[in-house]
């Protein structure tokens, strides 16, 4: 009887200890990783390496819009005035860290509920027309509180 009260004991503690809060919230990730690797790849298949589009970036507090005209030899001040591939890489890794981030930490005033990234692509050269970066925080009902918004439109390829 002794040792059915010590098993059940030691259970109820190992349950309570189990279900202990431990401070991190759930938080919903979206980010289409497979399609995502696709395009990147047919992209770099394509082969282009000198072109120009206009683009429109937008950030809470900041903005920017123009044209961009892409050489192998060029190297603009923004990620976003960079290559497509450029591109491709800043978006893979800020994917990457803020997910490492929430799997970390996910906790206090800026615990995340959502974090996505939506992507459109251009169904002939493959590179990333649309972009949409958003995390929704727990303690705000504005959806995108944090991130970016970059469009890429009139791309062309260049020929010397």
């Amino acid at each position: 009887m002794k040792l059915n009260v010590l098993v059940s004991f030691a259970f109820v503690i190992c349950l309570f200890a189990s279900c202990e809060d431990d401070g991190n919230k759930k938080c919903q990730i979206e980010f289409d990783l497979a399609t995502f690797e696709k395009e990147k790849t047919e992209w770099s298949e394509n082969g282009v390496v000198k072109y120009k589009y206009d683009f429109v970036f937008s950030k809470i507090g900041e903005g920017d819009e123009g044209t961009v005209i892409i050489d192998v030899n060029s190297n603009p001040d923004r990620w976003y005035k960079k290559s497509i591939n450029n591109i491709y890489d800043y978006i893979l890794s800020g994917y990457e860290e803020r997910s490492k981030a929430i799997m970390e930490d996910n906790s206090g005033d800026y615990a995340i509920s959502k974090f996505y990234i939506d992507i459109t692509y251009d169904p002939v050269y493959h590179y990333p027309s649309e972009v949409e970066y958003r995390c929704k925080y727990y303690n705000t009902d504005i959806d995108g509180a944090t991130g970016y918004t970059l469009k890429i439109s009139n791309f062309e390829v260049v020929n010397d």
